[in-house]
């Protein structure tokens, strides 16, 4: 999907990571060199007005159901390069972010920014909102302490992504990728890891029943040999045991189910391409890619239906029905919403069509410093809404998640509705730099053998 007191010590070999981060961050924001698309959506767990896409040009913000959106920068929220960060909303309405600068970011408003962690030569795989109890979360953090080891870290918020504790760790020899809290069972926590060569690389699950601070190893997931690395898509809302895996796999996406808490695991679907969309539901699983449409059934079934075309970048059960992230130069949608189980979409964002950060006041961080880098976006978007004249001294960066007295400055009424072309693009999955990591590792470890 990444406290204020936690320190985390250096270590021998944490430049590895920050190499690696360095060389992602070579360009930066709207300049990143990718097609605009969006990748994750997420929703506020007490408000179903609000909601946010991730996109590879900053975030599209709805508070009016996604009726309209206003953007944020990605230099507010101390983003670089092309790793997308991970997102969610919590009880209050609190927007916390993943970065691979400080760590973690968080704004009550949508408009100002703090850093709350100062994380350093480290990676922060995956954020991870509760369901149960939604002003907690949880977060991975991982750093290079020597040849194949790593010190890989459970981190837990219970106060909205305020401040962070430590509450437990993996061997070194793992590698964390992904961590999920069962919605109804809030100390059941799962995560995914990357075994080394001593296991060929394989990836496994670990389960804990006490909150992370405690793992126990579960299942080693079939066919992850070599870096097909295992990432957690989804626990089932009502049962803590039934929960899915997908794999990456250079045949295809493998698609894995447990329904005993990850003990042992069943293949339930071979894609052709890559899944990038999952959603879980009580009553409905929903699951698909660009090569492969998307595919709906229940939790539980043995074969599921091939529903749509639409190829999903991302999917996500919402307050109004099924929602996707797909290819508008193909489907026709940045954003959509399904109210008949992904046989039809309404689309609801549409990039080309966004007109700045609309909603913020021009005292806040994003009133400041977006402005001035939207022109850049709108250049790539082809747009002119919104456009202001270049400001030589510039805005820069300098102030994205630096903790500005100004943060809870009330959000001006400007939005934005947004029609339904936009221009094509996917988005980059947030783990991308955990297996840049991995294959640097893996590969060196096989050049000494």
């Amino acid at each position: 999907m990444r406290c204020t007191t936690t320190r985390l010590r250096s270590a021998p070999g944490s430049g590895l990571l920050m190499a690696l981060v360095l060389l992602l961050s070579a360009e930066r924001g709207a300049a990143n060199g990718r097609f605009p698309a969006a990748g994750q959506v997420v929703f506020n767990p007490s408000n179903p007005d609000h909601l946010v896409a991730v996109t590879t040009l900053g975030l599209a913000e709805s508070r009016d159901g996604g009726e309209s959106f206003s953007w944020i920068c990605e230099s507010v929220m101390g983003l670089t390069g092309t790793v997308d960060p991970s997102v969610a909303i919590t009880q209050s309405g609190v927007l916390v972010s993943t970065n691979y600068t400080t760590g973690v970011v968080r704004s009550e408003d949508g408009c100002s920014f703090t850093a709350v962690t100062a994380w350093s030569s480290v990676v922060v795989p995956d954020l991870s909102l509760s369901r149960s109890a939604p002003r907690e979360l949880f977060s991975l953090r991982a750093s290079v302490v020597g040849g194949d080891q790593f010190e890989s870290t459970i981190v837990h918020s219970i106060d909205e992504g305020r401040t962070w504790q430590d509450v437990g760790s993996l061997p070194e020899a793992f590698l964390p990728l992904t961590v999920d809290v069962a919605p109804s069972e809030p100390e059941r926590v799962y995560v995914s890891a990357r075994v080394g060569s001593q296991e060929d690389y394989v990836s496994v699950l670990f389960r804990s029943d006490d909150g992370g601070v405690s793992f126990a190893r579960a299942a080693t997931l079939p066919e992850t040999e070599n870096l097909r690395l295992a990432f957690i898509g989804g626990v089932h809302p009502t049962n803590p045991d039934l929960l899915y895996v997908r794999v990456d796999h250079p045949d295809g996406t493998r698609l894995w189910r447990s329904d005993d808490g990850g003990a042992s695991v069943e293949l339930v679907f071979t894609a052709v391409g890559a899944l990038l969309g999952f959603a879980l539901s009580e009553d409905e699983v929903a699951f698909g890619g660009p090569m492969d449409g998307l595919w709906v059934g229940d939790p539980r079934a043995e074969a599921f239906e091939r529903r749509a075309d639409v190829g999903p970048l991302c999917l996500a059960y919402g307050p109004e029905g099924l929602y996707a992230c797909a290819d508008a130069a193909t489907d026709g949608f940045t954003l959509g919403r399904s109210d008949d189980s992904g046989q039809s979409f309404e689309p609801l964002l549409e990039l080309a069509l966004l007109c700045g950060p609309t909603a913020c006041s021009s005292e806040t961080q994003v009133g400041v410093q977006c402005p001035f880098e939207w022109n850049e976006v709108a250049r790539r978007l082809g747009t002119t809404c919104g456009v202001a004249a270049s400001n030589s001294s510039g805005t820069g960066g300098e102030q994205g998640a630096s903790g500005s007295s100004q943060a809870g400055a009330s959000r001006s009424s400007g939005s934005c509705t947004l029609g339904r072309r936009a221009a094509p693009g996917r988005s980059a999955p947030l783990w991308g730099i955990v297996l840049l990591c991995s294959v640097f590792v893996a590969r060196r470890e096989l050049t000494r053998v």
